[in-house]
């Protein structure tokens, strides 16, 4: 969805992006997928915008599949981040996810040059963006205690984070 200017407000319109957070238990712990795409060369949670008419979690499940090549699980809401692109404001709301089952479908290859599965603390250190390395350390210190499938799902957390190094308007929202 592209930004458009609200005619009676004068606002822009948000556009609007969904994504995974997409976690996995191995011998040496829990992982973590992330994506390295080609269009801006950086590293980032699987997440894409949303078609005309989709839901925000339809999307999330499709850029999810789209980009990692695993059919996802929904866990549950992970949280939102929220912040201006030259193209105006943008708002991405990401969800807990582990794989089905171990096969690996194809990766858009126009968009993704490759995935990667870390530890949480790896992962921060690769992201690229400071909204995601936080929702990860939040969603890491939420969850090491537990198996990530035992993680009491009636938590209820809303947390919104501005750090003082992001640029001006980035927020962080989260929910359990």
């Amino acid at each position: 969805m592209s930004v458009d200017s609200d005619r009676t407000s004068g606002r822009a319109v948000p556009i609007r992006a969904a994504g995974g957070l997409l976690w996995r238990e191995t011998a040496r712990g829990l992982r973590l997928a992330i994506v390295h795409r080609s269009r801006y060369d950086d590293w980032a949670l699987p997440k894409g915008k949303l078609k005309p008419g989709e839901s925000w979690l339809k999307a999330a499940v499709r850029e999810v599949q789209e980009e990692t090549g695993c059919e996802p699980q929904v866990l549950g809401f992970a949280g939102a981040v929220a912040y201006n692109t030259t193209r105006g404001p943008k708002i991405v709301r990401f969800w807990n996810m582990k794989p089905r089952g171990l096969v690996q479908a194809g990766v858009d290859q126009t968009e993704i040059v490759s995935v990667t599965w870390l530890s949480p603390t790896k992962a921060m250190r690769q992201l690229s963006h400071p909204l995601e390395k936080l929702i990860v350390e939040t969603w890491h210190k939420q969850i090491r205690p537990f198996r990530l499938w035992q993680t009491p799902a009636c938590w209820h957390l809303k947390v919104m984070v501005v750090p003082p190094a992001m640029r001006r308007g980035a927020r962080l929202i989260l929910q359990r």
